[in-house]
């Protein structure tokens, strides 16, 4: 009898990971290792729960298919989707999520057509698993569904326990979180098995996937798709058949199954694999294995997921009970749709502009959706009846949308009273120190994606200029999330070159380096916030200017800003307007972010009969350790300024001086630490710049 605390443990999965890029990963060996390391005394539960399956195990071994499945009844387990999503590719159709159920239907049923190659080796262990997974026809609170759920939420792109806010009661109902992407490469999902899921951890209690290892059509990839299959058998207290480790192909593993070889995992499909046990071929084709060719189940694991589904420990034995199934509408296997429909609409810009037509884009789900009825604040057209209605917004201002989706089952209304803010053709100034609360208020923009309480508003609590500056809460949130900003649209004509100024003050809660994910993006458009370029784009530890701080941060001290200088593109020079927008992506350990003083500098143009157009700006050492000299050659006497900025566009060396005619040499002598530099020669209006690098010792 194989013996194995069932803990799929991780060991160095992110360095093989970082190793194995080509290949796909499940992540729930590592967060069972780190819910044990958070919650030591899951360890006994565990033990527990090991016990209680190896008793079921003996005691059910041994009978025939009819006494093990019940007297012929199967364990029915109602599921619901959770389409996490924020309007991308990621908001799969219903029908992909069917095909996805019919799928895993299969092969817990060990109905996919593909059992006919299993090899000789385990065909006669191969088990119809008795297990079938239903969508519900009511929610927890009694009212219809189709068991599709879908919310918006920017947690879609991290694919954390944070996308499970909206979870359904786990003692009733499986939930299975769809999402865009993980922050770890090559990830395709996770979860815990039972034992780890005690407690205050029942609140994790799901299946966590990408969208595109859901069914055969739509956004599906057909080498991912069986995922939700493994991640339902590591749910239902499997591990990976190599057992306590996430190395599949490097070393021999137990999975405390008795029917399952001692193995070591493999992605290729090698089915004469027989590397542990001379004389013993692996089962290679199996659901909990990585490689390319799943086909199975074994009896033992059967056994095994059975005893899950008959034991206490988070709530597993009530979810195929009668009450439940009655509760839930997945007693019967032919479930019709009888939930209304939910309305919604979605565009990807929160701004436009006066006379600028968009197209909106319907949302609407639970259907399908056979009447559109929208309505429309100052615009032309005021309503329509399609389904995604061009229009144009003849007044400045946020404007109001309104939907009313009718469908055979009912009808629903969404009303947005600030849908888009329409801004004015008008051009200012662009200084900004956000003092004039009004002006700001009315033209700088939030776009709170999440509609929480985090969002870009003016404070009074720090500014490094005047009273006043726009910050983001990011202490009192600790789940991931994006919030952005736009300014008015500026006038730019008459640019060669210019770089957008600010000064900005930022804080972490993290203790360790790796831990900091906040990032900062700078987008630009000309077109009135339809489409958006990235001119900036930094995250992690060299974004943070302010060190740690484990309560609110509020910058008190001069040496907590810093300022950015962005080079601006020349396609939004070269329009002559721009908006910008400034977007910042917090992760759990983020903190407070100040933004102040935001400002073009004066505009660097060839002046006619003073052009240094021609002028060879020349560095030597280069590299070098951080002592340089420049030299150039200088057609007329002109006061100047030498700048440098590290590769994130901080200014990290300032020097002004008088340049006589004639040759030029400048010596610089200053302790920067290794990397990348822009050097920048300002001399009346125009700019000189070389990339340097600084070398240690």
């Amino acid at each position: 009898m194989k013996t194995a605390l069932i803990i799929c443990l991780l060991g160095v999965f992110s360095n093989y990971l970082e190793a194995q890029t080509s290949q796909h990963f499940c992540g729930t060996d590592h967060v069972n290792r780190k819910t044990l390391e958070e919650n030591p005394w899951l360890q006994d539960v565990n033990k527990q729960l090991e016990e209680f399956t190896q008793n079921y195990i003996q005691s059910h071994r041994n009978q025939n298919d009819n006494q093990r499945s019940r007297n012929g009844q199967r364990y029915i387990i109602p599921v619901v989707f959770h389409v996490v999503h924020n309007y991308g590719e990621e908001y799969i159709s219903d029908e992909q999520i069917y095909d996805g159920l019919r799928m895993l239907n299969e092969d817990f049923r060990k109905r996919n057509v593909d059992t006919s190659s299993i090899v000789t080796a385990f065909k006669q262990i191969a088990a119809d698993c008795e297990i079938e997974f239903r969508l519900p026809t009511r929610d927890p609170k009694g009212k219809p569904t189709n068991g599709i759920n879908r919310y918006q939420s920017n947690t879609t792109y991290s694919g954390s326990d944070d996308v499970m806010i909206q979870g359904w009661p786990r003692d009733m109902y499986m939930n299975v979180y769809l999402v865009n992407s993980f922050e770890q490469q090559g990830l395709i999902g996770y979860t815990r098995i039972p034992a780890n899921l005690e407690g205050i951890n029942g609140l994790v209690d799901g299946i966590v996937i990408l969208h595109t290892a859901i069914g055969s059509i739509g956004t599906a990839r057909q080498n991912i798709n069986r995922s939700l299959t493994h991640e339902v058998g590591h749910w239902l207290n499997l591990l990976h058949t190599w057992g306590q480790t996430n190395e599949p192909g490097v070393s021999c593993g137990d999975d405390g199954v008795f029917d399952t070889p001692i193995t070591r995992g493999d992605f290729s499909c090698n089915l004469n694999k027989q590397f542990c046990t001379p004389s013993v071929v692996e089962n290679t084709q199996n659901h909990m294995d990585y490689a390319s060719c799943p086909r199975m189940f074994t009896e033992g694991q059967k056994l095994r997921m059975h005893a899950a589904l008959n034991s206490n420990v988070s709530g597993r034995n009530n979810l195929w009970s009668d009450y439940t199934l009655n509760y839930t509408g997945a007693a019967t296997s032919t479930n019709v749709n009888t939930a209304p429909p939910v309305a919604d609409f979605h565009i990807p810009n929160k701004t436009t502009c006066v006379g600028e037509a968009i197209t909106i884009k319907d949302f609407s789900w639970r259907g399908p959706i056979n009447n559109w009825e929208w309505e429309f604040e100052n615009a032309t057209p005021n309503i329509s009846n399609d389904q995604n209605p061009t229009v144009t917004f003849n007044r400045s201002g946020w404007q109001k949308v309104s939907l009313k989706v009718t469908s055979s089952n009912g009808q629903s209304t969404k009303v947005d009273e600030q849908f888009i803010f329409v801004k004015d053709r008008t051009i200012e100034s662009f200084t900004e120190n956000f003092e004039n609360a009004e002006f700001v208020n009315n033209n700088y923009i939030a776009e709170n994606y999440a509609n929480n309480e985090s969002k870009w508003q003016l404070t009074n609590s720090a500014s490094h200029t005047g009273g006043l500056s726009f910050v983001l809460n990011n202490f009192d949130v600790d789940i991931y999330d994006i919030d952005a900003f736009t300014t008015p649209e500026y006038d730019l004509s008459g640019s060669n070159v210019a770089d957008l100024n600010f000064k900005y003050s930022l804080a972490t809660r993290a203790s360790f380096s790796e831990d900091i994910k906040d990032r900062l993006r700078i987008f630009y458009s000309i077109d009135c916030g339809k489409t958006w370029r990235v001119f900036f784009n930094q995250s992690g530890v060299s974004l943070i200017t302010a060190g740690n701080f484990n309560q609110t941060f509020i910058p008190t001290l001069e040496n907590q800003w810093a300022q950015l200088s962005v080079p601006i593109p020349n396609s939004a020079l070269n329009n002559g307007t721009a908006i910008f927008k400034f977007e910042f992506t917090r992760d759990k350990f983020s903190n407070n972010i100040y933004i102040d003083d935001i400002n073009v500098d004066d505009v660097y143009t060839t002046i006619e009969n003073k052009s240094f157009s021609n002028i060879t700006l020349n560095v030597f050492p280069n590299p070098n350790k951080g002592n340089f000299t420049l030299s150039f050659n200088n057609p007329t006497p002109i006061n100047g300024t030498i700048q440098v900025y590290d590769m994130i566009g901080k200014m990290v060396y300032e020097g002004n001086q008088f340049f006589s005619a004639g040759e030029q040499k400048v010596s610089i002598n200053k302790n920067f630490t290794s990397g990348i530099y822009q050097l920048s020669l300002l001399m009346g209006k125009e700019r000189l710049q070389k990339k340097i690098q600084i070398i240690g010792e």
